[in-house]
């Protein structure tokens, strides 16, 4: 361990080991001001979760990241004591929580800190209010790229496809809303979001086996086989029995599933793309100060559409 610290250290500039000693400092100094604060003020003092806050900053900046996490529950817990469960403040606790946990990887902690940070802001907002949209477009964030990137689930699993189709109706009603205030930018950010789970279902529904479909059709069906075998006095007889086989029409009738929720992604992705087209011909002044985004992303929708139409042509081929 001390050998691995001396290579990181000569791997650093001397601007950044000064600053990586003044980071070290800082935290000493914090967490002998907090001991004190502790055993002047006792372990329950309200003043204790600022300072709590701070040191857990200073810790993540020094990546040390699960000391980090357990400073910002500290605060978290003693923030909860002192002003409730729901107050404000514990918004920044929050991010210090899902920052340090996401540094290591834990991914369901960092969900469940994602959720609580969105609990919190909603109940500030009403629903479909600027400040609400915002926080649900944070939350939306990390929904995707936990779906990008499977930290949660398996890749094309039921549940996770589920969720997706829940945010594409959430977010379908939060652009009707953001239509009626007028609110362009924050239309166009729905928009982007609608693109974005429209893709990242079609992405796991091209990864679900046939097995992974529910259909009325039986997977599989009783069969008749029969065969000649010998009857140990030098001929043969016909011996017949029932098994269990694999029923092709199961198949068929997966693939159309699959086709079928394609087809559908493919429609709600043209009806983004030409929601945002529409909204950029309103909003000529919005589409030139941000050409090149919008245009990024008009382009990638044509790419997944394309996308879209290969695999529907594909899987309309018979391949058994």
């Amino acid at each position: 361990m001390q050998e691995g610290s001396s290579d990181q250290q000569q791997a650093l500039t001397p601007q950044q080991i000064e600053q990586r000693q003044q980071l070290q400092r800082d935290a000493d100094a914090l967490s002998a001001q907090l001991q004190t604060h502790i055993n002047q003020l006792g372990p329950y003092d309200p003043g204790l979760a600022e300072l709590q806050l701070d040191l857990g900053q200073t810790l993540l900046s020094l990546e040390r990241y699960e000391e980090a996490a357990d400073m910002y529950m500290q605060a978290l817990q003693i923030s909860r004591i002192n002003d409730g469960l729901y107050d404000d403040r514990q918004i920044a606790i929050l991010q210090g929580l899902i920052d340090a946990h996401a540094a290591l990887q834990q991914w369901t902690r960092v969900d469940d800190f994602v959720h609580l940070r969105f609990n919190l802001q909603s109940r500030r907002h009403s629903p479909g209010s600027t400040e609400y949209v915002d926080a649900l477009l944070e939350h939306a964030d990390w929904q995707l790229q936990a779906s990008r990137y499977s930290l949660l689930d398996r890749p094309g699993s039921d549940a996770l496809i589920r969720r997706l189709y829940d945010m594409q109706d959430t977010y379908r009603q939060l652009l009707a809303a953001a239509q009626e205030r007028g609110n362009v930018s924050q239309q166009w950010s729905i928009l982007q979001v609608l693109a974005a789970t429209d893709t990242e279902i079609a992405r796991h529904v091209s990864y679900q086996s046939a097995m992974s479909f529910d259909s009325a059709v039986p997977r599989y069906v009783m069969q008749t086989v029969c065969r000649m075998v010998s009857d140990g006095n030098g001929g043969s007889q016909r011996v017949c029995w029932r098994e269990r086989v694999s029923n092709p029409d199961y198949y068929h009738s997966a693939v159309n599933q699959r086709r079928n929720q394609l087809e559908r992604v493919r429609i709600s992705l043209r009806d983004t793309q030409r929601d945002m087209q529409q909204l950029l011909a309103a909003n000529p002044g919005f589409a030139v100060e941000n050409a090149e985004q919008t245009n990024d992303q008009l382009q990638f929708i044509e790419r997944t559409q394309q996308e879209l139409q290969r695999e529907l042509r594909r899987s309309s081929l018979r391949d058994w």
